[in-house]
């Protein structure tokens, strides 16, 4: 049976951008792309419609059923791959060469889940883990616990593994990411995590980790926090975003009832990511 993927488009004025990526977040959509323009933005929303009485200045372009065959995969057809921090590569294309300057390759098939290494919040997780991990002494990073919270393609333990990294939790609550994060560590010859479907909400910890890393939404992170902070190990980090810059005070005066210290803050095209330790 072939499946049909929803996609309407809408214009903006460029003014408006944060306006309106509150608007998504707000209503709890996740799949969308904006494309940037100087007299008008667009953005293309995928399964998902405007919430009714979105402002007038939004205005509805077209809408469209896409065909599997058309949209799984036609926006990587002619892209190699992206370089999505400081050194870090993400590769679509298994035979394309790297960059120069690439210290890591992150070879993913990025269709159908979360994380192909374009999004503001996976780069900035990509950047946190990368940083982090490099900070610390190297023999000891094999012996670190991290788990990987809505692993989306695994891009994230995929960079942590080939960092040192051994001890891995990883966990989605889509089965299709799940199915296509465990490829993608086949991809990177990793053949030793396995990723498994688990809802944030009822899953139970039973142990301590050094990293946390959690790309959620904002109204997910506040709902588990004092799930994630009871995870974390003795000077153990969590590296969180997904959390929209108009949520920028309300997350910090979350963090500061937990007593969590912002060890980094990055902003990047309108999104938070952070890392924070437990104070003592």
């Amino acid at each position: 049976m072939v499946k049909f993927l929803k996609e309407i488009k809408y214009g903006f004025p460029p003014e408006h951008e944060d306006a309106v990526l509150a608007l998504m977040e707000d209503a709890g959509i996740t799949s969308f792309y904006i494309e940037k323009g100087e007299g008008l933005c667009t953005i293309s929303v995928y399964d998902a419609e405007m919430p009714e009485g979105y402002p007038l200045y939004i205005q509805k372009i077209s809408e469209v059923e896409l065909s599997e065959d058309t949209w799984a995969g036609s926006y990587y057809e002619d892209i190699d791959g992206v370089m999505a921090g400081s050194g870090i590569y993400v590769r679509y294309n298994p035979e394309a060469p790297v960059p120069e300057e690439c210290r890591y390759v992150i070879d993913i098939d990025p269709v159908n889940s979360f994380g192909d290494g374009n999004h503001p919040t996976t780069r900035m997780c990509l950047e946190l883990l990368m940083k982090h991990i490099e900070s610390l002494v190297p023999g000891t990073v094999p012996g670190l616990k991290m788990a990987d919270i809505g692993t989306g393609t695994g891009i994230l333990s995929i960079l942590a593994h080939k960092m040192g990294l051994r001890n891995i939790e990883m966990s989605d609550i889509d089965p299709v990411s799940v199915e296509k994060s465990s490829k993608n560590l086949r991809r990177n010859g990793i053949d030793s995590l396995n990723p498994v479907v688990s809802d944030l909400y009822e899953h139970e910890f039973t142990d301590k980790y050094n990293i946390i890393t959690a790309n959620l939404l904002t109204v997910v992170i506040e709902d588990n926090i004092d799930k994630l902070v009871s995870a974390l190990a003795h000077e153990g980090v969590i590296i969180f975003s997904g959390i929209g810059k108009r949520w920028t005070d309300e997350i910090m005066g979350l963090f500061d009832s937990r007593n969590l210290y912002v060890r980094a803050h990055e902003i990047l095209d309108g999104w938070n990511g952070f890392m924070v330790i437990a104070g003592i």
